[in-house]
């Protein structure tokens, strides 16, 4: 009997292309769900380097400053584009008694930052600091007034706080805030959160450092100075005669400086060249200091030494090496007939020759022993006559000029 082997074939075929065309879908499936997983690991690649990338400049810029405040405001900024948040603040703990005080705000909409020094209560900053865990909560708008000292939000707000922990010590919290419309924070938010400030540890400790180095080094430049005064005031008791000349040469020396535009950064410097300008003195014995007649040329030889033995004392003291000029040029006259090295014109440093005028007008001034001390307007005539040989004519008109403005200064005093 014949088969019918058409309709087997036909049946067949049919079920082939049933198979292809499903292995085909599924193959298609396979590919587009291959894609849609590349995509979405490729995407989670791409913002994990971005978050990456961004904590490392992050943490750069933090580690670029030594300002404590500065450092306190770009967390508080950062916290809050980080979060995506409207508002972020930073607070430390201070002083023996832990207390948590608000450093930096950030407003995102406004862009501004706030500078503050103010305590904060809040429970839940005070709880991060203590647990040193991160927290997400949902508040009401009225501890946030506390913080900011505004209306921040209508209502209560969604808020990320993390510690900010140096090993196993909590220094601060970092905040960021959301209005409740956007959407709370979830936990895994604040990892971010918590990396930043990890960040923010590092450059906060090393500006607290800094600011700790600054003040000890301002206190021992404090004391410095101090001893150095009380030195010149010692020196000052060998000659009656010029008794509290140095202090008064020094601020006025910064005075003309300054009239001279020389730069803030050497006044210090300068004013403690003036004030040191006599301490080779301290080699000059007493009974020619105080001699009330003229010096012998001997004598005089043994006087115009003192520039160079001031010079000598003080090249062994580093932080005064600014002050050399002062003390050794001191007595050049701007013709070349001064001493110890008879320079001429700008050879003397300007300070030198700044020093000079001043000098000059203190002596003429003030009482000796031989004779009265003139009045200003004598003293500013015969310095205006010997401007050009024994004084930088430059020099003898600023110097005019701050005295005319002191002596303006002194009538007001006195008619008020």
């Amino acid at each position: 009997m014949a088969q019918d082997y058409a309709a087997t074939g036909a049946l067949i075929g049919r079920t082939s292309t049933a198979f292809y065309l499903a292995l085909g879908a599924g193959l298609v499936l396979v590919w587009l769900l291959l894609q849609g997983a590349a995509w979405s690991c490729t995407s989670r690649i791409g913002r994990e380097y971005g978050h990456l990338v961004y904590l490392f400049r992050v943490g750069q810029q933090l580690r670029s400053s030594l300002d404590l405040s500065e450092v306190a405001a770009q967390t508080a900024r950062d916290a809050t584009i980080l979060a995506q948040g409207q508002f972020g603040f930073v607070c430390l703990v201070e002083g023996d008694s832990q207390e948590l005080v608000l450093k930096a705000t950030y407003d995102h909409e406004k862009g501004s930052i706030g500078y503050h020094n103010c305590k904060v209560d809040d429970t839940y900053l005070l709880r991060v600091a203590a647990t040193g865990e991160g927290l997400s909560a949902r508040l009401p708008e009225r501890p946030l007034r506390a913080i900011f000292g505004i209306r921040a939000f209508e209502g209560p707000a969604a808020m990320a706080t993390v510690p900010i922990r140096i090993r196993d010590r909590v220094i601060g919290v970092a905040a960021a805030v959301r209005h409740p419309s956007v959407q709370a924070f979830s936990q895994s938010e604040l990892t971010p959160l918590q990396e930043l400030a990890e960040q923010a540890a590092m450059a906060i400790e090393q500006a607290g450092l800094f600011a700790k180095v600054r003040a000890y080094a301002s206190d021992l430049e404090l004391s410095y100075d101090t001893t150095l005064r009380a030195l010149m005031a010692a020196l000052d008791t060998k000659d009656a005669a010029t008794e509290g000349h140095s202090e008064r040469v020094s601020r006025l020396t910064g005075a003309v400086a300054r009239e001279m535009g020389l730069p803030e950064n050497r006044m210090l410097d300068i004013e403690r060249g003036a004030l040191l300008h006599d301490v080779g003195k301290i080699g000059v014995p007493d009974s020619i200091l105080r001699k009330p007649n003229s010096l012998t040329r001997k004598e005089w030889e043994a006087m115009q030494k003192h520039p160079l033995l001031a010079g000598l004392i003080v090249s062994k003291v580093d932080f005064l090496e600014g002050a050399l000029p002062i003390l050794l040029y001191h007595h050049e006259r701007f013709d070349g007939s001064g001493y110890p090295f008879g320079l001429v014109g700008d050879k003397i440093p300007l300070e030198a020759r700044i020093f000079a005028v001043v000098d000059a007008y203190d002596a003429i001034t003030s009482d000796r022993p031989y004779r009265k001390g003139v009045p200003p307007e004598e003293a500013l005539r015969e310095i205006k006559a010997n401007a050009g040989t024994q004084f930088d004519p430059q020099v003898a008109e600023a110097f005019e000029s701050v005295i005319r403005r002191l002596l303006a200064v002194e009538e007001d005093v006195q008619a008020a």
